[in-house]
């Protein structure tokens, strides 16, 4: 089992996220997104490239595809579900697929003790991304301020 350690490997103190989508195209879009917005971006193009990256911490935030190859994203949150120190993490689940899809991901997320901050339906803007990403930021403050995370873990870092 993968424990969360404390790490600022690669990182500095800016707002980070972790992109997991198998498409690049769409990683390398969101990245450029993300980084006009302030914000420090990595990716993984599938669950190992995601667990190798988690192992040097955790990000601010995870943007995770639904549909991929290896493992969808529905398996990848059971995997950080039985994983301890994820439950405070922020994740905001994407797709192209069917909306119904990604509403029963989300709750999947949130029935398994996970922060699930929201969903991205593919095609998305530049507007409506940003404001997705700023959303669940400000989502995740406010939680943190209320003291509603739980098993927040020692770090929020990613190598």
């Amino acid at each position: 089992m993968m424990k969360t350690e404390k790490s600022n490997q690669g990182w500095d103190e800016m707002k980070r996220v972790l992109i997991v989508d198998d498409d690049q195209g769409i990683c390398d879009f969101i990245a450029e997104v993300v980084e006009s917005a302030g914000y420090q971006a990595a990716h993984a193009n599938n669950s190992h490239e995601m667990i190798r990256v988690l192992e040097g911490g955790l990000p601010d935030l995870m943007i995770i595809d639904l549909i991929m190859p290896d493992r969808d994203g529905v398996e990848c949150l059971e995997m950080m579900a039985r994983m301890e120190g994820f439950a405070s993490l922020p994740i905001l689940m994407m797709s192209g697929f069917d909306k119904t899809m990604l509403a029963i991901a989300q709750k999947f997320g949130s029935e398994r003790g996970l922060n699930m901050v929201g969903v991205l339906n593919k095609p998305f803007s530049v507007s409506g991304l940003r404001d997705r990403i700023d959303q669940a930021f400000a989502c995740d403050a406010a939680s943190s301020r209320l003291g509603t995370t739980a098993d927040a873990p020692a770090f929020r870092s990613v190598s």
